[in-house]
């Protein structure tokens, strides 16, 4: 390798160890379509899952019963209250991705990585 190629990947090493250390645990973990399938008993009252409903209250994460059957994934998730290890899809994410672009999307200039 060459020198400039060394300081590139030691630069890149480095970025991403600084990055990593604040990432969620569900980092690079496969996000699932969750659903948000009420409880019995808000059926029976006609209530829907939001995520204004659950942030309030002892549920989701803190419900046996909830983590058991998966209520309200989505609505719980959304609430920063989701099951753990369950990354739900964002819309965005449930999505296919663009087509690959033809234009570079980071340029390297002087031995520096320029996003």
């Amino acid at each position: 390798m060459t020198r400039q190629t060394t300081n590139i990947f030691a630069l890149l090493v480095h970025i991403f160890l600084l990055l990593s250390s604040s990432l969620p645990s569900t980092f690079g973990q496969d996000c699932i379509v969750c659903t948000n399938i009420p409880t019995k008993g808000m059926l029976s009252k006609n209530k829907e899952c939001t995520a204004t409903r659950v942030s309030k209250g002892k549920k989701c994460v803190d419900s046996p019963n909830w983590i058991t059957n998966g209520y309200c994934q989505q609505s719980c998730y959304d609430a920063g209250r989701g099951y753990d290890d369950i990354l739900c899809c964002d819309d965005d994410m449930a999505k296919p991705t663009a087509a690959p672009v033809s234009s570079p999307t980071c340029k390297l200039s002087s031995g520096y990585l320029y996003l």
